[in-house]
């Protein structure tokens, strides 16, 4: 899913260890071909401080565009009309949902500028691609609040896969940011947010449609999830930079991470594994040091140094998910991803930085 929600911490932290210099980079991606990229450039339009629509863009990894609308939004509206649900996925596709007539109508777009439109019953809330593409998730509500699943590679089938726990704000107009698929495809995820301030995790199994329940003490809403590890903000913080909270997907474990940075981020290593991610900068994307960190030893090195013209920071929440594994998506401070030029890859093994372009015409 894509968000446009700056997400912080804030508190008191302590110190850290001292990070290793940055790593020699090699010269080359080698291992990318940037031609396969498909990225969404995303820009807010906003009339007497509302946001009344979005510029969306399909971008390809050569600058070419696949597909370019504008999409209304009605801030009045449940989950403010839509929008992006989700995507691009690492496939290339992505998911438009408008509400009209009781129910919701929602565009397909592929990489390769291809669109068609399904129509599901009922008001969608919220949704997220699979890694693969061929399947979208969504929250219904229709006479009560369901998890549904689309066929995208079929002719569009609908089918229910669970209901719905409580939602975070009774009136239904928040909801963009509860459903959450994992990296592999395998387990699809339901944020739940009560008073005061406190959250869970439904998570369902895609394979069996096992339904476990996550419960940390200390955890409000999350921030990014990896194939085993939810990373969210901690409940109780006054001023910055905050620790952060690490649940275990298998165990539903949870345990307190203080990195002393206000921005953090989980990115999936080239064998699969769940690093951590920060960077030194305040709200959104930041300008210090972005910092790569292993969450087993926790010993930690220097990524990128930040600076340069732009400065780059991580990017904000859910704009980085079409990135493969072994790299990391930045942003300049305070933008989203391609509102300033080309995104930014950086390579998490060695720091390489790899700039795509700008959409042509753009």
């Amino acid at each position: 899913m894509l968000g446009v929600a700056i997400v912080a911490g804030c508190g008191a932290g302590s110190a850290t260890p001292q990070p290793s210099p940055l790593p020699a980079a090699s010269v080359a991606p080698g291992d990318l071909d940037p031609g396969r990229l498909t990225w969404l450039a995303l820009r807010s339009v906003e009339e007497e401080d509302f946001l009344v629509a979005l510029e969306l863009t399909l971008v390809r990894g050569d600058g070419s565009v696949a597909w370019r609308d504008r999409v209304s939004i009605d801030p009045q509206a449940p989950a403010a009309g839509i929008g992006v649900l989700s995507g691009p996925s690492v496939t290339g596709r992505m998911a438009v949902g408008t509400h009209a007539d009781g129910g919701t109508r929602i565009l397909i777009v592929d990489a390769s500028g291809a669109t068609r439109e399904l129509a599901v019953d009922g008001i969608v809330l919220s949704g997220t691609i699979a890694p693969d593409g061929s399947e979208l998730y969504l929250v219904v509500s229709g006479r009560e609040l369901t998890i549904e699943r689309l066929d995208l590679d079929g002719h569009g089938t609908q089918s229910t896969l669970a209901s719905m726990p409580p939602v975070r704000l009774p009136d239904l107009t928040s909801g963009l940011d509860l459903l959450r698929v994992t990296p592999d495809g395998r387990r699809l995820v339901t944020e739940v947010c009560t008073e005061p301030g406190s959250c869970w995790w439904q998570m369902i199994d895609l394979a069996s449609a096992e339904v476990t329940e996550l419960d940390p003490d200390g955890a409000v809403q999350m921030i990014d999830i990896s194939n085993d590890t939810l990373l969210a903000a901690v409940t109780d913080c006054d001023a910055g930079p905050c620790p952060f909270v690490l649940v275990d997907l298998d165990t539903g474990a949870a345990r307190q991470w203080d990195p002393d940075a206000h921005n953090a981020a989980l990115a999936i290593a080239e064998n699969g594994s769940t690093m951590l991610l920060t960077d030194g900068g305040g709200l959104g994307a930041g300008s210090g040091p972005i910092t790569v960190i292993d969450p087993t030893s926790m010993d930690e090195r220097v990524l990128h140094a930040g600076d340069g013209d732009p400065a780059l920071g991580l990017a904000r929440f859910g704009q980085g998910e079409w990135a493969p594994h072994g790299w990391m998506v930045a942003a300049p401070p305070g933008a989203n991803v391609g509102e300033m030029g080309g995104p930014t890859l950086i390579r998490l093994r060695d720091g390489f930085v790899l700039r795509l372009p700008a959409p042509a015409g753009s």
